[in-house]
């Protein structure tokens, strides 16, 4: 009867001890560092499509090296919450309307942390103006060649209705071939709006449209954009 006693004590020690263990997990604190920055070319933010593009976040020094994707904003922007501790962040390989870099980059956060990434991009838009006349959108811009070792496939220009407009979102677009294009000359591109443009759920009418340029490079899958625009209507 005195051995079933202790049995029976050492198995509750053992199951409260367990329990307080699973409890514990219950007790760490959840990460509380920002980690922000932004995508850049000659210390100016690069556009890019909306979720789009992403970078690599690793943590070494883990048996599990495996990254942590972060979606880059229309701005370039981006951000994610972490730990304090050491990582690496580099460019998705093929991901980006930029040269790839394999190099990682060292990123030490110790509370909210700030780092831009630079990147080389084949073109940028320079100089974009925008313009509504009437029933459609003027869009005059130079395309800057900035490594011509591949050739620009198009320019378009894009407007949406709300503030993410892109290629993949957007009312309408129209889009030029590099037959029709000069580099490092002001090019113009203009695109009639829908006859509907100015209609909403709602009875007050549309006042506004969202617009940004953006350059596709041959063999590159996503486009480099203009900063986003917003033009009266």
């Amino acid at each position: 009867m005195r051995l079933q006693t202790t049995i029976a004590v050492i198995s509750l020690t053992v199951t409260v001890t367990g329990c307080d263990n699973i409890f514990g997990l219950d007790n760490f604190d959840a990460p509380g560092s920002a980690l922000t920055g932004q995508i850049v070319f000659e210390g100016q933010p690069v556009g890019v499509r909306m979720g789009g593009v992403q970078l690599e976040l690793w943590e070494p020094g883990w048996d599990f090296d495996e990254k942590i994707p972060i979606f880059i904003s229309e701005d370039g922007s981006f951000s994610a919450t972490l730990f304090d501790g050491d990582y690496e962040l580099n460019l998705l390989p093929g991901n980006g309307p930029w040269i790839d870099n394999p190099n990682r980059l060292q990123v030490q956060v110790r509370g909210n942390t700030s780092v831009d990434i630079p990147v080389a991009p084949y073109y940028t838009i320079e100089n974009p103006i925008l313009l509504n006349r009437g029933d459609s959108i003027h869009a005059t811009f130079t395309i800057r060649s900035v490594n011509p070792t591949r050739l620009v496939e198009f320019a378009g220009l894009y407007v949406g209705k709300t503030i993410i407009v892109d290629r993949n979102n957007m009312a309408v677009r129209r889009e030029v071939a590099r037959s029709s294009l000069q580099l490092d000359t002001p090019v113009t591109i203009s695109l009639k709006l829908p006859d509907d443009i100015h209609l909403t759920p709602s009875p007050d009418p549309r006042e506004q449209v969202f617009v940004r340029i953006g350059v596709k490079t041959l063999g590159v899958a996503e486009l480099l954009y203009s900063p986003v625009e917003e033009v009266p209507l």
